[in-house]
């Protein structure tokens, strides 16, 4: 069985494998769920135990509508950390979310695709709308801003690490996540970026929407 602690010195492990540009992380995830992938897991992703109710999210997207966890029960929903001018990771996980829902057909209807910024100085409503234009998920991504101050308790709250790159100052290090939250609104599969793929992503959610 492989067992991942969801503690801070994982995260830092994962920003370093994971983060754009990265080689540590900064503000860490002090989350208390587990991350199993026993051989009996029917996911391709990592079981999430214990189920717990997603952290709240509660800012609001570029065009100012909030993603609120409550109001998304009954979907499937993906929830990643990217940023507007990331070179490489937020690219990947955005298009593998995007792919799977469009692989989904009518079932895509049913999930619900969300970023939330680690660059809250860089990621303005201009570049995040670029952004989303540039990927063609201008419809179906609701990618959420905010200041730091706002940010840092989600970040946590995911358990994701978040660092400025010093040496480069136009990226930010951070942990390339995916989460999978049920139709009852719990954290139920995890990925990190190295296993994102979109047909992957598709049979889960369909394990989901069952």
């Amino acid at each position: 069985m492989k067992r991942l602690r969801t503690l801070p010195a994982l995260f830092l492990v994962l920003a370093a494998l994971a983060g754009c540009g990265g080689s540590s992380g900064g503000t860490n995830g002090t989350d208390d769920a587990l991350v199993e992938q026993p051989t009996d897991n029917p996911y391709r992703g990592g079981l999430v135990l214990p189920l717990q109710q997603a952290p709240e999210i509660g800012l609001k997207t570029v065009d100012g509508d909030v993603v609120s966890m409550a109001d998304l029960r009954g979907k499937v929903v993906l929830v990643t950390f990217v940023y507007s001018h990331c070179p490489d990771i937020c690219i990947l996980i955005v298009e593998s979310m995007k792919a799977a829902r469009l692989k989904l057909g009518k079932q895509g209807r049913d999930v619900v695709l969300v970023a939330v910024s680690v660059d809250p100085e860089g990621d303005t409503p201009k570049a995040v709308k670029e952004f989303l234009v540039r990927h063609n998920v201008r419809d179906s991504l609701r990618y959420v801003i905010g200041t730091r101050a706002q940010l840092e308790p989600i970040w946590r709250s995911w358990a994701v690490a978040v660092q400025d790159d010093f040496e480069h100052p136009d990226l930010v290090e951070h942990s390339g996540v995916v989460w999978i939250v049920d139709q009852q609104g719990n954290r139920a599969v995890y990925y990190p970026v190295s296993s994102v793929k979109a047909n992957d992503l598709v049979h889960d959610i369909k394990l989901l929407l069952k």
